[in-house]
């Protein structure tokens, strides 16, 4: 597997787009779940599959009911992976647990990447278990009282299991998540 830092950001046409970068704050955070949505996702909306990227380590083809394209990249470069990958014109997407220690270190990794002027668009605050969620919803909510770019995941059983993504078995909530990060990367929904 070619390394991450060492692919390129993808050609559309004349255009370099700019790779998306799922980083986790910690491990088992979400990072490759948060992944594996979106690229579901933006393959269901687009109608074209992007390059999905990830470590050697992580099976993310397990959780995608389609093979990856060419064109515009996905990265997941798991928990810390963004101190490493990031570069200019890659823009970030963070994922920290529900946790309050998960979510003051993924907001200060926000501030320092603006600090460093790398895209930040959003954090995303997943929710692993039930009891997770009920005190996590709490806390993302006063969290993105401050910054905006803060998306909350329900704990979804769909996203848990650890299987393909099927946006038909997904919880509106997963689905409503996932549309609010593409709206702040500026992708249409």
């Amino acid at each position: 597997m070619t390394p991450i830092t060492d692919v390129p950001s993808a050609r559309s046409g004349d255009q370099i787009e700019s790779r998306l970068v799922v980083a986790g704050v910690g491990g088992g955070e979400g990072a490759s779940t948060v992944t594996a949505l979106l690229a579901t996702l933006l393959a269901d909306a687009e109608g074209r599959a992007r390059a999905v990227l990830s470590r050697a380590d992580d099976p993310i083809g397990d959780r995608l009911d389609f093979a990856p394209g060419e064109d515009g990249v996905i990265a997941d470069v798991g928990p810390h992976g963004a101190d490493e990958t990031l570069r200019p014109g890659d823009v970030a997407i963070l994922v920290c647990a529900a946790t309050t220690g998960s979510i003051e270190r993924a907001r200060a990794r926000l501030v320092d990447a603006d600090a460093r002027g790398l895209a930040a668009a959003a954090l995303v605050v997943c929710a692993r278990t039930p009891a997770e969620q009920r005190s996590g919803r709490v806390r993302a909510r006063q969290a993105a009282l401050v910054d905006r770019r803060i998306v909350p995941l329900a704990f979804d059983p769909a996203l848990a299991d650890g299987s393909r993504v099927d946006l038909d078995r997904l919880a509106p909530a997963s689905i409503e998540a996932a549309r609010a990060i593409l709206g702040l990367l500026g992708i249409p929904r």
